[in-house]
């Protein structure tokens, strides 16, 4: 059985990572056999680093160069369509960074080409291998806090200026599309809607460069209604240096608090109302989980594994991502369902 060859668009940080993941034999059954560089410093960088690795300019010519049997496209947001369509076209296997993409429509385009090739389609959602969400979501469909009304989600994930002058697309609308939602945070918004479902209704309120020299927002404040009356709240900011991600949940028995790789379940004594139980489980990080996710991706390809993320799942995000910045642009409650291509 020969390795599946793998080319890579976007030789950036993350980019770079999963090059030396796949040279250094960390994936089974692939190779890194092409990348895209567009600076001499990046190609010295592939040089150094890689061996027996193709380089070509742009994606488009990686693409059409017969050279790979799947692509991994690690670009600015609003490209992964683009690429993965034009990748989809040529037969071959997408894997994407989150975002799925910044417009809504697009996305949908590019699920519904990679579900008429049947290609292997990933995205980069790896925190859903976090053993703290994996245990949560199994929690959750047990009920042991019966039903849920609330939910909070707060999270703090710092980045310096130096972060966003780190590279010209970073914090602008035409190179990002947005700010925290549609970067940091899409790891989180992921994680909401597949353990709670997708909220039916969103409100949000962005401010735009609070703690940065930026055109896009770095805190967010959204309200959420979900079917069954359960209502939520998601905040999040890139401005905090003491950061933070805690997520509360609120049930008719009880709570479950889950915060930084620790989960503790509050739940009421049946007969004696103000009694409380307390069950507390602490958890290691999964720092295998981008490997893990690739493998996953490989294994998909060559052993018709099932896949633990489908790439069409990304619009999900982006779709309560999208309804919270018209909200913001509107000042008014959107619902959800409208934002489904298919549905409009």
């Amino acid at each position: 059985m020969r390795d599946i060859k793998i080319g890579l668009i976007g030789l950036g940080i993350i980019g770079q990572s999963y090059c030396q993941h796949l040279n250094e034999n960390k994936i089974k059954n692939a190779k890194i056999a092409a990348v895209t560089c567009r600076s001499e410093e990046k190609a010295n960088w592939v040089k150094e680093h890689l061996s027996g690795v193709t380089i070509y300019e742009t994606g488009e010519a990686l693409i059409q160069s017969n050279a790979i049997d799947a692509v991994i496209i690690s670009t600015p947001h609003q490209s992964h369509p683009y690429f993965a369509k034009l990748a989809f076209a040529k037969n071959l296997h997408v894997l994407i960074e989150k975002p799925s993409g910044t417009d809504i429509v697009e996305v949908f385009q590019m699920n519904e080409l990679a579900k008429k090739t049947q290609k292997k389609f990933g995205i980069m959602f790896d925190k859903r291998l976090e053993p703290i969400y994996i245990e949560l979501k199994k929690i959750l469909e047990k009920q042991l806090i019966g039903k849920i009304n609330r939910l909070n989600w707060t999270i703090g994930m710092y980045r310096s200026q130096g972060y966003y002058d780190s590279n010209e697309w970073r914090g602008t609308i035409k190179g990002e599309g947005g700010g925290v939602l549609l970067n940091q945070a899409q790891h989180q918004l992921d994680i909401m809607q597949w353990l709670f479902g997708m909220p039916e209704k969103v409100m949000g309120h962005c401010k735009i460069g609070k703690y940065h020299t930026i055109e896009v927002e770095d805190e967010f404040t959204g309200l959420m209604e979900f079917e069954d009356d359960l209502t939520g709240v998601f905040i999040a900011s890139t401005g905090e240096k003491i950061e933070s991600n805690r997520l509360e949940v609120v049930g008719e028995k009880g709570k479950i608090i889950a915060e930084n790789y620790h989960i503790k379940i509050l739940t009421t004594d049946k007969d004696i109302e103000h009694t409380v139980n307390i069950n507390e489980t602490q958890f290691e990080e999964n720092q295998m989980r981008k490997v893990e996710m690739i493998q996953n991706w490989i294994n998909g390809i060559v052993f018709e594994e099932d896949s633990m993320v489908k790439g069409e799942e990304g619009i999900l995000a982006l779709i309560i991502t999208q309804g919270f910045y018209q909200s913001f642009e509107k000042k008014q409650w959107i619902q959800l369902k409208d934002l489904f291509p298919y549905q409009s």
